[in-house]
Parts: structure tokens; sequence; C-alpha cells
């Protein structure tokens, strides 16, 4: 069953083509909720960044201590609202990035 919001993506040919994609870090720590290790987490991540890169505009979020990552992450709507009209198909809305 589609939600409100898919069913008004779908009528209105809108989304975000945005995606941030957070590479993984070199392990993986098992619990109740997380049940695959490491190697298959790579697979894991793998099949989204392919599904990702086919259907929108991939930003990497390398590797890095947890503060390079929240800057490169805070950068993202700063950057794309600063585009100019011909390049930022697909950028939010400016409403959207208060």
């Amino acid at each position: 069953m589609l939600t409100g919001d898919l069913r008004r993506v779908l009528r209105d040919g809108t989304r975000q083509r945005q995606v941030l994609l957070v590479e993984p870090l070199s392990l993986v720590t098992r619990s109740p909720a997380r049940r695959i290790g490491y190697a298959e987490s790579l697979g894991f991540a793998r099949v989204h960044e392919e599904a990702h890169r086919a259907h929108s505009h991939l930003i990497a979020v390398p590797p890095a201590p947890v503060r390079a990552r929240v800057a490169l992450v805070e950068a993202q709507p700063r950057r794309l609202a600063a585009l100019p009209p011909e390049r930022a198909e697909g950028v939010p809305d400016p409403a959207y990035l208060t």
C-alpha cells in the first residue's frame, strides 16, 4: 500500500535525487538489530550503492572521523542550494533547507 507522500511523489514526479552514501568503516559490531558481519555489510552497501547510482546523484561520505563526516553532510544542503538553476535538477526547495 502506498503512503500519501509516496503517492504524491509518483503523481507529481518530484523527489530528492541527491543521496548521501555513508561509506562503511572497517568494522561492524553485531547486535540484536544488526545480525550481519563486516563482509556481509559490504555486500549490503554495494547493493545500495548500485541502486542509488542508477537512479540518483550519489554524494559519497567517505570513512573519516565523525566530525569530518558531520561537516561534509551539513555542507550538502548549502552546496546544492548554491547551484545555478541550469545545474540544479532535483535540488531541494530552499524551504526544506532551513
